[in-house]
């Protein structure tokens, strides 16, 4: 059996599911506590400023996760 066939069958079993599940969640798990970690002090500041805005607060980014 090929290794490609033995991830995709073992990617479609139950187990292989609930292991894949487990391990996006403690990703990004982990990806929230790095963010928490950098909040900074002007967060507060930004928030302020969001929320006198007039009208639509539009948000840009690149587009991608990380």
């Amino acid at each position: 059996m090929s290794s490609e066939l033995a991830r995709r069958e073992y990617a479609n079993s139950k187990f292989g599911r609930v292991r894949a599940a487990t391990e996006i969640v403690l990703t990004e798990a982990r990806a929230l506590q790095q963010l928490a970690e950098k909040i900074p002090a002007d967060f507060s500041a930004a928030v302020d400023l969001i929320l006198e805005c007039c009208g639509n607060v539009i948000v840009t980014g690149m587009g991608k996760a990380g």
